[in-house]
């Protein structure tokens, strides 16, 4: 009996401490989430996110070599010789070298210019009594370039330096200071603020 005692009240205890126990549980605040659980949906974007791209710059479009080496000295620029207008605009070459449109000048020198053509070159015969025949011969340009090719000029039989390109323009080539003065005759070429090139002959 007194066994059964002790046992009833051992299970007395045992009762009551577990029903102390599932309270003081039941009782403790519930775990709040941890923030980065939370779901927050999509961050919102940084200003440098929302900056629009700026555009690319245009393609610089690239234009052909004889293209790009000529241009007119000026809209009203002028020729003169000697004093004489000439009736083609000057230009500039390489460099800014000035040239000089072959056929007028040299006719304003007092040389007479004959053009013969062939179905793969073209050649101008500059004659002046008492001087060597000046001929140059040349390739027609293609449709669209402002260029003669295969150039090759002679002053009786002696060559006469001269680029394998020049500019054509006007119905003519043209050509530089020194090929005028060592084909023709010896020249000065001067040009002034308002766009008249004078080319005068050398005393």
């Amino acid at each position: 009996m007194k066994r059964c005692g002790l046992t009833l009240f051992a299970l007395a205890i045992t009762l009551a401490a577990l029903l102390l126990l599932a309270s003081c549980t039941s009782n403790a605040p519930a775990p709040s989430p941890s923030p980065s659980a939370e779901a927050t949906g999509s961050p919102e974007p940084t200003p440098e996110a929302t900056a629009e791209p700026s555009p690319a710059p245009e393609p610089t479009v690239s234009t052909s070599a004889d293209a790009g080496a000529y241009s007119p000295i000026s809209a009203s620029a002028t020729i003169q010789y000697d004093g004489k207008d000439i009736n083609a605009a000057p230009y500039y070459g390489p460099d800014n070298a000035i040239l000089l449109p072959l056929q007028p000048l040299a006719e304003a020198m007092g040389w007479k210019v004959e053009k013969s053509t062939s179905s793969e070159a073209e050649a101008l015969l500059l004659t002046s009594s008492g001087k060597d025949d000046v001929t140059i011969q040349y390739i027609p340009r293609p449709v669209g370039q402002n260029e003669v090719a295969g150039v090759v000029a002679k002053k009786g039989v002696t060559d006469i330096q001269l680029g394998p390109q020049l500019l054509y323009a006007d119905g003519t080539i043209y050509v530089p200071e020194a090929f005028v003065s060592d084909a023709l005759q010896p020249v000065e070429v001067s040009l002034d603020g308002s766009g008249l090139v004078t080319v005068k002959p050398k005393p």
